[in-house]
């Protein structure tokens, strides 16, 4: 199975440019043929996801935090409450086994 990419449109465009030169074979969508400008990171990810192609971007500043909710809502996972007192022990449960297992 060939791995299928899409650029972010915030992407260098001369990256893809000069990786497409050495290796003509790789699958790399150009965001123009597929994104308007503007696009939400959101709809970016489903986007690529629909198309199964690997999103390959720059933003690492707001997009982590779209493809971690994309993951969630993919796969139907319940965000954890990190304030919630069964989370704080489900840590404190994996922390003393981690330390267990150090000493011993």
């Amino acid at each position: 199975m060939q791995l299928r990419f899409l650029a972010d449109a915030n992407l260098d465009q001369d990256i893809v440019a000069g990786l497409l030169r050495r290796e003509p074979s790789i699958d790399f969508e150009l965001p123009q043929s597929v994104l308007a400008d503007g696009t939400g990171d959101p709809t970016v990810l489903g986007i690529a996801a629909s198309l199964g192609r690997v999103l390959v971007t720059h933003d690492v500043r707001t997009m982590p935090f779209h493809f971690s909710e994309f993951i969630l809502h993919s796969f139907n996972v319940a965000r954890p409450d990190f304030g919630s007192a069964e989370y704080a022990d489900q840590i404190s449960n994996r922390r003393t086994a981690i330390d267990l297992a150090c000493v011993g």
